[in-house]
């Protein structure tokens, strides 16, 4: 529970302390992609493998961090750093250095594939020094995105992920 209310108090403090620039980058010029991954009943495999295939496809560096709890393995066709509930310390610091320097690192687009809210996203989100962020609205996270999708109701993961592609492609400066 203390280490809960820490890390809400983080990320309210870093979503006022990061002054990063956020904006778009043709996504011909994009190079670093990023992507927070949450999947926690394993029956999204196949889309989140097929998104960072075909990022990977056209030729961006993809770099991804997975939620992956004690309850649940995956079995993802790429690397990935993972990341649990219990991957913070108790002043709610990430115990990984590789978490610490994903947040660290300009990334010309960070997508969220979370449909809940999970502090430790959060955190990686507003602390972020990427360009720009896509990620699905839960109602409660907008401020964390520059474009959130809205899901229909039994809308498949994989046609959200189209969607920010799609939506990624057509972006300008």
């Amino acid at each position: 529970m203390i280490k809960k209310n820490i890390l809400k108090l983080k990320n309210f403090l870093a979503k006022r302390q990061n002054k990063t620039r956020r904006h778009t980058v043709k996504w011909e010029e994009a190079t670093q992609i990023g992507v927070l991954v949450d999947n926690p009943d394993g029956s999204q495999i196949k889309a989140v493998n097929k998104f960072i295939e075909e990022l990977r496809s056209e030729k961006k560096e993809v770099e991804v961090i997975c939620r992956i709890e004690k309850s649940y393995l995956r079995n993802y066709s790429f690397d990935f750093i993972q990341v649990s509930s219990s991957s913070l310390d108790w002043k709610g610091t990430f115990k990984d250095i590789r978490i610490n320097n994903f947040t660290k690192k300009k990334f010309d687009y960070l997508y969220s594939i979370n449909n809940s809210p999970f502090l430790p996203f959060e955190n990686i989100l507003v602390s972020s020094k990427a360009n720009f962020r896509i990620g699905i609205n839960n109602g409660r996270n907008l401020d964390l995105f520059e474009i959130a999708i809205q899901p229909h109701e039994h809308e498949k993961l994989g046609d959200i992920l189209n969607k920010m592609l799609t939506i990624s492609k057509k972006l300008t400066n």
